[in-house]
């Protein structure tokens, strides 16, 4: 008789900050969350959130008031909003962005659905442009598998981009620095005092 076997999905974020924090040596931020950390909140009927980082603000809209969680574990040092959505088949969910972000975009790692009636299939990247009032709220809908996707929101840099495999730069010569520290092994620097790379190392609060 086949075991039933759970399907998880590994993602592993690099967020780009603007160009003046490089400028005045700002270091970045590091780290791991264990799933507990993360726990899942109903946001809407059918739908629960895992909020990441940034504020609660506008998850599932409507409902965002009974939302108990102000704020995600994973830290940044501009203002993001990250969040992954479970969404079961046939249901609905809203979405209002915080006033200080201006850009939003959805990954269906699973399943699909549609954005503002908009098809969303699996595997589908959608860009949305939250620079107006009016375009700040939108609404996602599952498919008959359902949909699990992942909410990144932000504010536009409007710098020049330099993209090559994991590492984003705003220059070339950015880039090749930042491989050569890598094969050296200083990039990533570590930031906390015990192995990020392992969460069993994180000290207990």
């Amino acid at each position: 008789m086949a075991s039933l076997v759970h399907l998880m999905h590994r993602f592993h974020f690099f967020f780009e900050v603007p160009q003046l924090f490089c400028l005045l040596c700002i270091p970045g931020s590091y780290g791991t969350e264990p799933p507990d950390a993360i726990a899942p909140i109903e946001v809407a009927p059918g739908t629960t959130a895992r909020l990441l980082s940034g504020s609660s603000a506008g998850l599932g809209a409507s409902t965002s008031s009974k939302v108990s969680v102000s704020a995600g574990p994973m830290q940044a040092q501009c203002s993001i909003q990250m969040a992954d959505f479970e969404m079961s088949a046939g249901s609905t969910v809203p979405h209002e962005l915080p006033s200080d972000l201006n850009t939003c975009m959805l990954y269906a790692y699973s399943g699909s659905g549609t954005v503002n009636g908009t098809p969303m299939p699996p595997g589908s990247v959608v860009l949305l442009d939250a620079s107006s009032v009016d375009a700040r709220r939108f609404e996602v809908s599952a498919g008959s598998s359902g949909l699990h996707f992942m909410l990144f929101a932000g504010k536009k840099l409007k710098e020049p981009v330099a993209w090559r495999g994991p590492i984003v730069m705003n220059t070339d010569q950015e880039l090749m620095q930042c491989f050569q520290e890598l094969r050296s092994g200083q990039f990533p620097p570590k930031r906390v005092a015990w192995d990020y790379k392992r969460i069993a190392t994180k000290p207990k609060e």
